[in-house]
């Protein structure tokens, strides 16, 4: 090893290449990093003591020596700031710490330091009572981003940064980010090594789990030997496969498993979060107390919420959510199976304001949708957007339901710029341009509505029926094709048996055959293939919702 080749050159300073050793040792087990410091015990140093305060948890005393250690470079600096940080944040002082390693992540120290900020906002994001949640995640996402690139200059452990950038990824809502992080190109941005590692394969497993692609995860558990993801992964799919309803005796089944399989304290604590919302009786966590109070007090408030007596439940949660954001859902979550949607709307709406989680507001913006409120669905897609701040992922959603409220209420301007919204977040989806199409058309705008049909060239491909006869009205009007006339009764085939299309197509046809393309667009309602503002927004949101 470098650093114990240095010492035995009779490198300087010693105590630093100690320490460095020790640690390089200690990636194996703490035991081998004890004993190693036992045998140079002879050398005095504060960095040494702090080191076997940080080893034997005594983290007061750790941060005591640290403070009387002058560091001689910038390595050796980096590796103070790391080690401070992790005891500022055992001791519960995680906004000191974040500030420390803010600083030196700033001035570019190296990469480790810029490892350890995004773990310790990821710790932050998940196991605080943060109101800040998705701005740490995002901010973690950024950094460990930044950490994989400059490892990738000098062929060091990307993959490290990588499994913070989709832990960052998906804490932000964002898994399709979170599956692009983890795939090789031309899919995602993986580098082959990458994609290969062990590691970034368990992320890839979970990911596959949670955005339903089933059978990728199934094939990701057959070579996985960390037995811990392995039941975590199986409990993911579990919840999918019953929409979401995490009190299920299976469910709890797979969770016991993942908590017997559990290594680390963080593990610990996922398995435990998954046993208490699946309402299942919770195993001792009094050792996870010192480390993460607020998590174990949020978990175990959660489990005895959801095992009330029978009849009880209910009062309970509705007692408990001014205590934890979780028990917000829960509550919507049980409203919602009851039928009663537009209360479900309601617990998630005062939920994300008492919490001012974004993540509420936007499912809350969902049930009022479902409910068919639509004027409190944009009052509170308005919100998350207005709470969220520019680079949420979510962003998309709450525009896509946007343009459906809006058009469902006629206020088709409004749908158009929330379509406008949409489709700059990425002018190559199709669901956004399909939902542009549809506002200009239910505004009367054919020009704009052909447009932005044809903006990258060709017409974009319709998708259905509705959408099939809105190409064929626009494309009457405004195609300069020579073979339109073709493609169109090619396009028909899709739907042999629909009468009606094939009038209404046969009809724009002859309208196409008597005048000129781009002269006039029909306007008569009982003509015309633009759809009437209600199925301009049924069909919008058939695509978008």
């Amino acid at each position: 090893m470098f650093f114990e080749r240095c010492l035995h050159e009779g490198g300087h300073p010693r105590d630093f290449l100690l320490a460095r050793v020790a640690m390089q040792a200690g990636s194996n087990t703490e035991q081998e990093a004890r004993e190693y410091l036992l045998e140079h015990q002879d050398t005095a140093s504060p960095l040494l003591e702090a080191l076997r305060g940080y080893l034997d948890e005594d983290w007061a005393g750790c941060i005591q020596h640290l403070g009387q250690w002058e560091p001689h470079n910038a390595l050796a600096e980096a590796l103070r700031v790391q080690l401070e940080a992790e005891a500022l944040t055992r001791t519960g002082r995680e906004s000191e710490a974040l500030t420390l390693l803010r600083a030196a992540d700033r001035e570019g120290m190296f990469t480790g330091v810029s490892i350890r900020l995004a773990t310790a906002l990821l710790q932050h994001a998940v196991h605080s009572r943060t109101p800040n949640q998705l701005a740490d995640a995002q901010e973690a996402l950024a950094v460990a981003v930044r950490a994989r690139n400059s490892r990738r200059t000098w062929y060091g452990d990307s993959a490290e940064a990588a499994v913070l950038a989709v832990q960052a990824a998906v804490l932000c809502g964002d898994l399709s980010s979170a599956w692009s992080l983890t795939q090789p190109q031309p899919e995602g941005e993986a580098l082959p090594r990458e994609a290969a590692d062990d590691r970034l394969r368990e992320q890839t497993a979970l990911v596959a789990a949670m955005s339903g692609r089933e059978q990728k995860a199934q094939q990701l558990l057959a070579g996985m030997t960390n037995a811990f993801t392995k039941a975590q992964v199986m409990a993911v799919m579990a919840e999918l496969r019953l929409d979401g309803d995490t009190e299920n005796p299976q469910v709890r089944g797979l969770w016991l498993q993942a908590w017997e399989a559990a290594q680390t304290e963080p593990e610990q604590l996922t398995a435990a979060m998954g046993l208490a919302e699946a309402g299942a009786d919770l195993p001792d966590l009094e050792h996870l107390k010192p480390g993460f109070p607020e998590a174990v007090a949020e978990i175990e408030l959660l489990a005895r919420a959801l095992r009330g007596r029978p009849g009880d439940e209910l009062a309970v949660l509705r007692a408990n959510t001014a205590r934890s954001p979780m028990i917000v859902l829960k509550l919507a979550q049980r409203y919602h199976r009851a039928g009663d949607i537009p209360l479900a709307a309601q617990t998630l709406q005062d939920g994300a304001h008492q919490w001012r989680d974004v993540r509420l507001m936007a499912m809350a913006a969902g049930a009022f949708r479902e409910a068919g409120a639509y004027a409190r669905a944009r009052e509170c897609a308005d919100a998350a957007l207005r709470m969220a701040g520019a680079d949420w992922a979510g962003q998309g959603r709450m525009y896509a339901l946007l343009v459906e409220v809006e058009s469902a209420e006629g206020r088709m301007d409004q749908a158009t710029d929330a379509a406008l919204k949409l489709l700059a977040l990425d002018p190559l989806d199709s669901d956004a341009r399909w939902a542009l199409v549809k506002c200009y058309a239910g505004r009367a705008m054919p020009e704009q509505a052909w447009q932005t049909l044809t903006e990258h060239g060709a017409p974009l491909d319709p998708r259905s029926r509705d959408e099939a006869l809105l190409w064929v009205g626009l494309g009457a009007s405004f195609s300069t094709d020579p073979h339109f006339t073709g493609r169109a009764l090619a396009l028909m085939q899709r739907w042999p048996d629909d009468e009606e299309l094939l009038g209404r197509l046969l009809g724009a046809l002859h309208w196409r055959a008597v005048e000129p393309a781009g002269l006039k667009f029909p306007r008569d309602p009982g003509h015309s293939m633009v759809m009437p503002r209600g199925r301009v927004a049924a069909a919008a949101w058939s695509r978008l919702g």
